[in-house]
């Protein structure tokens, strides 16, 4: 099994129940996409001019959780249906494309927070069996994308959901 990471960046399960976050949960401020997520453990973070990455990998790659924000050059008008479609579409493509190709079997359309930013998720079955689920957050300046991937059992799992299901989006500037 093989734990791919995506240079984009994020919906959940919405058939696993919610699951308590322990004590030893690791709570990421990302201040470039203004959000936070809480890893079962502390991540890895890679960090460049535009990019923040924050990785956490378990059983020698074989399960991972990530959290990246990548900033736009100019900013999308969230109002623009058009933009934003093309920009959630152009996501969507360079997650494909780094998992070889393989087309996403689930999409779903929703948005987050007060501000209602809009969201895709995604379901990859890759092809080792394992599964890749993303969610991707549309901000006018930025790209959030929250990933979970490894084997089919340990992603429906409680700390797997309950990582997807704590991204918190700050509404507005």
């Amino acid at each position: 099994m093989r734990f791919t990471l995506s240079s984009l960046v994020l919906i959940l399960s919405i058939t696993v129940a919610t699951a308590d976050v322990s004590a030893a949960d690791e709570k990421v401020n990302c201040q470039k996409g203004r959000c936070s997520v809480l890893f079962p453990a502390k991540p890895k973070l890679e960090s460049s001019k535009n990019n923040e990455q924050y990785v956490l990998s378990e059983d020698n790659g074989k399960k991972g959780y990530v959290l990246n924000v990548s900033m736009f050059n100019s900013k999308i008008n969230l109002q623009d249906e058009e933009k934003v479609k093309k920009a959630l579409d152009t996501a969507y493509l360079g997650t494909k494309a780094s998992l070889g190709g393989t087309k996403a079997s689930k999409m779903l359309k929703s948005t987050i927070g007060t501000d209602k930013l809009p969201t895709r998720y995604y379901e990859f079955t890759l092809d080792d069996g394992g599964i890749y689920y993303t969610r991707h957050v549309l901000r006018e300046d930025c790209l959030i994308q929250i990933t979970i991937s490894g084997p089919l059992v340990w992603a429906k799992g409680e700390q797997a959901q309950a990582f997807m299901k704590s991204l918190r989006v700050e509404a507005g500037k």
